[in-house]
């Protein structure tokens, strides 16, 4: 999944942004969910982000009962978010890796859970 958040005052991005978060209202209805991807959107510090789409992100997560494990992360705009029932009382470790962004301008994020 990819989500255009990059440049969410532009309609186009606006549009997709609304579908993606549109179908995480429906789903999360009656389905646990697991969202990874590239988010196109920083949450532990200001890397990359737009103002508005990281608040759309938060409310429809908040909302839906949807945590964001990546959240902390810094650099990271590429992120792993499990429904709350799927996590609760977990213990959950992150790895990451290519930090030094040689293999991509991306760094690698993992999740455990245990």
């Amino acid at each position: 999944m990819k989500i255009a958040t990059w440049n969410v005052e532009r309609l186009k991005h606006k549009h997709e942004l609304d579908k993606i978060l549109n179908a995480c209202y429906q789903m999360s209805a009656t389905k646990r969910l697991c969202i990874c991807g590239d988010f196109n959107c920083s949450f532990g510090d200001n890397y990359y982000y737009t103002k508005s789409g990281r608040i759309a992100i938060q409310d429809c997560f908040f909302k839906n009962h949807i945590d964001l494990l990546t959240k902390n992360c810094t650099e990271c705009i590429d992120h792993i978010a499990l429904s709350r029932g799927l996590v609760d009382g977990a213990k959950i470790h992150i790895d990451e890796w290519n930090l030094d962004k040689q293999l991509s301008d991306h760094k690698g994020i993992a999740v455990t859970i245990a």
